[in-house]
């Protein structure tokens, strides 16, 4: 009996500790189908804005970086402005910058981060290119 107990208990341990990886790695694809969804309906009418552009020694940065991308898409002209609310308000949540985020807490804190501002103006495409590749690596991370 005590080892059916125990076994239920690994059991109840796992899924519970498996549960936020799936719904983080489900709410990400649902971002990246919704970020298709609007990439195809942006108007690059020549429209630069500022574009991080990760590197290796920017990864604890994720979260600000996210915060940038989404405070810039209002910015896009789009024909699928309903689409886009929703992108912008998935992209806010705290799972979602959690997602992004292949850093610990405390390293995270002791990052350095660039203020949007400060990241180079590049053309529309460029940003959504970028903004695509963060969540496209965050996914790839989660699935593996």
């Amino acid at each position: 009996m005590k080892l059916f107990v125990c076994c239920l208990l690994v059991i109840a341990a796992n899924a519970v500790t498996a549960a936020p990886a799936g719904q983080k790695l489900a709410k990400l694809r649902e971002v990246l189908n919704d970020f298709k969804k609007i990439n195809g309906s942006i108007e690059h009418n020549g429209l630069m804005l500022n574009t991080p552009l990760m590197d290796d020694d920017e990864k604890c940065c994720a979260g600000s970086v996210l915060k940038c991308f989404s405070s810039k898409l209002s910015e896009l002209k789009t024909t699928k402005a309903e689409h886009m609310k929703k992108f912008r308000r998935n992209l806010e949540k705290s799972m979602i910058e959690k997602s992004v985020n292949a850093c610990s807490e405390e390293d995270t804190k002791k990052a350095i981060c660039q203020a949007c501002e400060d990241y180079s103006m590049k053309d529309s495409r460029v940003f959504m290119q970028a903004l695509e590749s963060l969540l496209q690596k965050a996914y790839d991370r989660l699935k593996n």
